[in-house]
C-alpha cells in the first residue's frame, strides 16, 4: 500500500487498492507451514472471540453522545482508523493465508462511520476476516463490562492467543521472504 494510502483519512480512500492487494496476495501459494498454522489459527482464535464478546453494550453505548461520530451508527470510536494501518502488508498477507480474498473486501454501499466496512449495525467484515487490531480491540468500557460478566479472562486469553499467532506468522513470513532475497541476490551474483 503506498504511503498516501496509508495515510489516507476518509474510509473508502485506498479500497479498491487494498481490494486489488489482497487478490494478488492470495494467489501467493508459497506461505510455509508456520505461517498457515499462525493464520488458520488466528481465524480460528477470531472466531472464537466473536463469540466471547457476543453483542456488548460498550459499544452500542460509546458514541451516542459523542459530537464527532455519525448519528445514528451503533459503536464507534474504535472504528476510525484509515484502512492502510489496519490493512498492513503482514496483515493482508495473514488474512489471504487463512483463506480470505478480495472479494471479502466488501463495504456498505454507503459510510459516513468512520470505516469503510462500518455500517448502521457495525463491522459488515465477518469476525474471521477482521484485521487482529481490529478483532482484539477491548477499550475501557468494553473491559468493565466483561469484568462485570465475568469474561474478562477468557478475552484477555483469547486476545493474547490472537497476538501470539500474529507474531508467529510475521516471524515466519519474514524468515521466508529474508531467505527468498537471499537466495536472488546470490543467483544474480553466480549468474
Amino acid at each position: 500500500m503506498s504511503k498516501e494510502t496509508a495515510d489516507a483519512s476518509g474510509p473508502w480512500d485506498g479500497l479498491d487498492e487494498l481490494r486489488v492487494r489482497l487478490h494478488e496476495i492470495s494467489r501467493d501459494r508459497s506461505a510455509g507451514a508456520v505461517e498457515r498454522e499462525a493464520a488458520l489459527g488466528a481465524v480460528d482464535t477470531k472466531r472464537r472471540l466473536a463469540l466471547a464478546l457476543a453483542a456488548p453494550d460498550a459499544c452500542t453505548r460509546c458514541s451516542r453522545h459523542d459530537a464527532k461520530q455519525p448519528q445514528g451508527f451503533e459503536g464507534g470510536r474504535c472504528c476510525s482508523h484509515p484502512l492502510g494501518r489496519l490493512f498492513t502488508e503482514d496483515m493482508l498477507a495473514m488474512l489471504a493465508t487463512g483463506g480470505m480474498g478480495g472479494e471479502a473486501l466488501q463495504g456498505p454501499a454507503h459510510t459516513g462511520a468512520g470505516c469503510a466496512f462500518r455500517d448502521r449495525l457495525g463491522c459488515t467484515l465477518q469476525p474471521a476476516q477482521r484485521p487482529n487490531a481490529c478483532a482484539g480491540y477491548i477499550c475501557q468500557s468494553l473491559s468493565e463490562e466483561l469484568q462485570t460478566k465475568g469474561a474478562r479472562e477468557g478475552v484477555a486469553t483469547l486476545c493474547a492467543e490472537l497476538e501470539d499467532s500474529e507474531r508467529k506468522f510475521r516471524s515466519a513470513r519474514t524468515l521466508r521472504l529474508a531467505a527468498l532475497e537471499i537466495e536472488a541476490l546470490l543467483n544474480r551474483r553466480e549468474g
